[in-house]
């Protein structure tokens, strides 16, 4: 949980010292041995790999020179040096340049984004005294020199680069000074960071070569991202959620790895922890539209109708032709009562995407707002578009019974029995119709299967009572009857049972 206060304070103990003077920063995620170049380490580390001594005065100008001078044929024989080094340093290649920033908060967020379990440190340079130049001349040379890029680059820009050019390829420890930025504290810096400054990944890295080398510093994020995938697919969510933490420990910012925890975490009915995931998610990519959905999705399970429904509302903003953020909208005012408002978003629901759960859900509200003939449209078009779906026919018998078409209710029942057999709300209905219809016998059966399915069942065993009444069987009626009473207080108000009067 991010605390502004002791991060302000952190910041303040390095504004404390930029006031001080005129400094230049840079952020490192990792505490070096030393402030240097990538040209000084690519020779130190090769040094190192050959077993060789590596002296702090090896020339590495002179070879930079070199390189420089080769380098200039693929860019233009006029270039001045300077351009011809921003370029190389832009495209990866070995320089002496080291980058620093006119801005503490970018330094402090390259200080915090990577090697989480390593503290990071931001620089401090002081420019006092230290040239500044348009170009290199390596004939003579100073030790420091300080170099504004070349160009408009847009990363550049929002970075407020500066180059220093150390003709050592390091920096001595006397020309700096050093802020450390503790480990516990790097994910925080960058909650900060994005939330009151605006600098994250996406605003940082915001040209191709930044987003190459962003992606570089989370493979490992990657990786285990994809294994939670690999996992949740299969639908081992425990599993997938462990991938997904891993993922978010290894990078803080990664919105979608969140939203991917919220959905295994909704699977497992862990609701309350799915929310605080999407609420991470929406903080993270305030634009995300499926997360506002999903959280949405979430509440209405929860019964927090109202706030459901502005987060579709927000979804919608986002997305003016998200189908299901007008279904589930639809679904939620429903529960609310408010069923013309539920109609219209099932109409521009169907209007985008006819579905067959579309269609049935607004038969349904048809229905309930006493239209059964509308309905039975309504779920007529369910069925053609999927005839294998057991709500479509359930919910077309309940409007066939509405219309007093018993026989049409009955065969809809038995068809959604065949698709659905361990529904035991349509056993029921099918048995009131057999026994509406005179067929006793065969409504016991329906009502011996529903029982068998919900032991519990009141409604059930008040039609069987009814039946067996109606067959002469008083004493069994009686037992029936007696049940019914026992289990009504336990029973959920179920309005979609037929009632039952013989």
């Amino acid at each position: 949980m991010i605390d502004p206060k002791n991060l302000n304070k952190k910041i303040q103990e390095i504004l404390d010292k930029y006031d001080k003077g005129k400094y230049i920063f840079r952020g490192e995620r990792e505490c070096y041995d030393k402030v240097s170049s990538n040209l000084y380490r690519y020779y130190r580390k090769l040094y190192k790999t050959r077993g060789r001594p590596f002296d702090n005065h090896f020339p590495v100008s002179k070879l930079e020179k070199k390189i420089v001078d080769r380098a200039r044929r693929h860019i233009r024989l006029d270039a001045p040096n300077i351009e011809v080094l921003t370029e190389l340093q832009h495209h990866g290649g070995k320089t002496t340049l080291i980058d620093f920033t006119q801005n503490i908060y970018v330094a402090l967020f390259f200080a915090c984004n990577g090697s989480f379990d390593e503290d990071g440190r931001v620089i401090l340079f002081s420019t006092s005294g230290i040239q500044k130049q348009t170009d290199i001349d390596y004939e003579k040379e100073n030790e420091y020199t300080l170099i504004s890029p070349t160009g408009k680059d847009p990363r550049v820009v929002f970075q407020s680069s500066v180059f220093l050019h150390a003709s050592r390829g390091y920096i001595e420890e006397s020309k700096y000074e050093i802020f450390e930025i503790e480990k516990d504290l790097k994910k925080e810096f960058l909650d900060y960071l994005r939330r009151y400054c605006g600098i994250e990944n996406e605003t940082i890295y915001n040209d191709i070569q930044g987003f190459i080398e962003n992606q570089e510093n989370y493979p490992d994020a990657e990786a285990e991202f994809y294994l939670g995938v690999t996992y949740h697919d299969k639908n081992l969510f425990a599993e997938a959620i462990e991938h997904y933490s891993e993922a978010i420990e290894l990078n803080p910012q990664f919105a979608e790895a969140y939203f991917n925890r919220a959905v295994a975490k909704a699977d497992l009915e862990k609701l309350q922890e799915a929310i605080e995931d999407y609420n991470q998610a929406i903080e993270l990519k305030p634009k995300f539209a499926e997360a506002y959905v999903n959280r949405g999705n979430i509440k209405t399970r929860l019964g927090n109708l109202e706030e459901a429904i502005q987060d579709f509302d927000q979804a919608l903003k986002l997305n003016s032709e998200h189908v299901e953020a007008y279904t589930n909208r639809g679904y939620t005012k429903t529960l609310l009562g408010r069923k013309e408002e539920a109609i219209e978003d099932y109409n521009q629901a169907i209007e985008l995407k006819p579905d067959n759960e579309t269609y049935t859900n607004r038969g349904s509200v048809k229905l309930a707002m006493s239209y059964p003939e509308e309905s039975i449209k309504d779920f007529d078009k369910a069925i053609e578009l999927n005839p294998k779906s057991p709500e479509a026919y359930y919910n077309r018998g309940l409007a066939n019974y509405a219309m007093n078409y018993l026989e049409e209710a009955m065969k809809d029942f038995e068809k959604a029995a065949q698709l659905r057999p361990k529904h035991a709300e349509t056993y029921i209905n099918r048995g009131s119709m057999k026994a509406t219809l005179g067929y006793l016998e065969e409504a016991i059966e329906d009502f011996d299967k529903a029982i068998a399915l919900k032991p519990k069942s009141a409604k059930a065993h008040h039609n069987r009572g009814l039946a067996k009444r109606a067959m002469g069987k008083p004493e069994e009626a009686k037992k029936d009857f007696e049940k019914a009473e026992k289990f009504k207080s336990e029973e959920d108000n179920n309005n979609t049972i037929i009632p039952l009067t013989l």
